[in-house]
């Protein structure tokens, strides 16, 4: 009897997520503490969560940046700071995309498979949710997409900064946990992560529809 395929691959995308965490946990484990200590009170603090504010505007990923700022800042210092970051990132990609630049971004996004949708003003929430949980599309281009579609200010900001900060948080945990071997900090971002990815699968669907 042959497995249906969206079961099957549902199963091989959790599977592959758990075996990376599995490896993260297990390099975290084996890294030596008094290095860690010592980088810590090396890492500087406003250079790093610059460095998340700008380098994403140019394809750099995010989620290594959540997990390093947790192993080195703690959790309360990189939340602030990633939000922040965040936030002055979605700025000046709005800033960059409502510019002089759009039409090089729409030639950008056109190799890359993705064209600006045809959509009334009633549906850019509706639209900037579905964008935002899109989990093959890397971040700049959700950014670029959203602001080249005509994207309000306000929603872009709004959607885009809370569910940023939704996907963050269990990384930046899961940075401080492995580091600091803390086993229930570790389960709690693991379960923070399936939730999540459990929530945004049960969204999709539902405003698929």
């Amino acid at each position: 009897m042959s497995i249906p395929a969206k079961p099957l691959k549902t199963f091989l995308a959790a599977s592959g997520v758990l075996l990376l965490l599995g490896l993260l946990v297990y390099a975290g484990w084996r890294i030596d503490p008094e290095r860690i200590r010592q980088w810590q009170e090396d890492a500087p603090v406003v250079p790093f969560f610059i460095a998340l504010a700008l380098l994403p505007l140019v394809g750099i990923p995010t989620t290594p940046f959540f997990m390093v700022s947790g192993a080195a800042y703690g959790i309360f210092v990189s939340l602030l700071g990633t939000m922040l970051a965040l936030s002055a990132n979605l700025i000046l990609s709005f800033a960059i995309a409502r510019g002089g630049l759009s039409p090089l971004l729409e030639k950008l996004l056109a190799k890359t498979g993705h064209r600006l949708p045809d959509f009334d003003d009633k549906r850019e929430i509706h639209f900037t949710i579905m964008v935002r949980m899109i989990p093959a599309m890397p971040n700049f281009v959700k950014n670029y997409l959203l602001c080249l579609a005509g994207i309000s200010f306000p929603v872009y900001f709004g959607l885009s900064l809370l569910i940023s900060m939704l996907y963050a948080a269990p990384f930046i945990i899961l940075g401080e946990s492995i580091l600091e071997k803390d086993t229930t900090d570790l389960v709690i971002a693991v379960v923070l992560l399936l939730g999540l990815s459990g929530i945004a699968h049960l969204v999709r669907k539902k405003m698929q529809h």
